[in-house]
This record gives structure tokens, sequence and C-alpha cells, in this order.
């Protein structure tokens, strides 16, 4: 089982000041270290087998590339949007997914989300897209590399929130009081920005 002691001050001196990190601002290789923590603590779960030398060093997972996880980050389940959903509620019909494929420091990002989601409103589900998946499989782009998300909402202990229908669907209003252009039953791109200026948060999970 090794030394408690020690890792008691592994935990205090390496992995904790790892975690208050941003995970953009990590490196490759700390990502990594901090990752395989999390799946030590069963935070996070490996979706292909986990190999090591004959040194102890992993050899099938390496820093810096993609991962496959199980989609049960911090014991709260992302299950995945459908590809094409017309309707009012965009996480109706969600699944869940054998595996993601997100980088060791977009893995972080997700822990970091889940646990907040969990401690601040009690999540129980994450609704999500594009983790290691474009929209075009010709293109490559944040989503398929791994290093963003599209959050389509969470069911909660305040209630289930879907950001197509209680937030992509409400109207925005100017300085002036004047109901923002639209287009359709939602935004255009024009008023999606002024939304996204609107709602920045002060801080974030990345």
């Amino acid at each position: 089982m090794g030394n408690p002691f020690q890792q008691i001050a592994t935990l205090w001196t390496e992995i904790l000041p790892l975690l208050s990190e941003p995970a953009r601002d990590l490196s490759d290789d700390d990502a990594f270290e901090l990752m395989m923590y999390l799946v030590g603590t069963g935070d996070i779960t490996l979706f292909d087998k986990l190999v090591n030398d004959k040194s102890g060093n992993i050899t099938s997972h390496k820093p810096g590339v993609q991962t496959r996880i199980v989609p049960v980050i911090a014991g709260i389940p992302f299950l995945k949007a459908r590809g094409s959903n017309p309707g009012p509620n965009g996480s109706l019909g969600a699944t869940q997914q054998q595996y993601f494929a997100p980088t060791p420091a977009f893995a972080i990002v997700l822990y970091k989300l889940a646990k907040m989601l969990a401690n601040d409103w009690g999540a129980t589900q994450i609704v999500y897209g594009g983790i290691g998946a474009g929209g075009n499989a010709n293109v490559t782009d944040c989503h398929s590399t791994g290093h963003c998300v599209d959050f389509y909402g969470a069911n909660t202990k305040k209630g289930n929130f879907d950001v197509r229908q209680d937030w992509w669907m409400r109207p925005v209003y100017d300085s002036a009081g004047n109901l923002h252009a639209s287009e359709g039953n939602g935004w255009t791109m024009d008023r999606s920005e002024k939304r996204n200026q609107d709602l920045l948060p002060a801080g974030n999970v990345a």
C-alpha cells in the first residue's frame, strides 16, 4: 500500500497545488500526473487498460495525448446530446456513451466542472456534446482534439436546466429595453454574443 505519511505529503506538496492551478496553465506532464492521481482516487476511470513497463512507467497513456475515459467523472454521469434535436429542449434523448476522449488537461477541466456543479447545485447528470469529436469528421477543431465541450445542460437538485430551453430561447433586451434582434425561434449569432457578454462569469472552472 505504500507509506501513508508519504502519500499525504505528496498530496499536500504536489497534488493540491496542481488542482488549484487553472488547467490551461498546467504543463502536459503536470496535467497527466493530476489525471492519473484522479484515476487512483476513482474520480476518473480510464476506458483502456493501464499498462506499465518493468520499471513501473506508464506506457499505455501519454501526457498531452487524448485519453479515452469513461464519461462518469467525480461520480457525475456525462450524457451525450443527440446530434440532431430540433425540439425546444436540447438535452432530450441524451445517452450514456462508452467513452469520450479529452486531453489530460481537459479531463481536469471536466472534473472541476463536475465537482462545481455537484457541490454548488447538487448536479446528478451533465449533458454534453463534442468531447473528442467534432460535428464534421473532416474538420480538426478544439472538439476533435479534446480541448473543449458543448455544454447542453444538467439535472440538479435545484431543477433541470437546458441551455436551449432556459437560455437560447429566452428574449434578450438591450440597455434601452428593446428586444434584441432574433431569427426564427432563437437567437442570431449577434444575440448569442450579446447574451454571452451579459452573462460571462466572474471566474471559470478551467
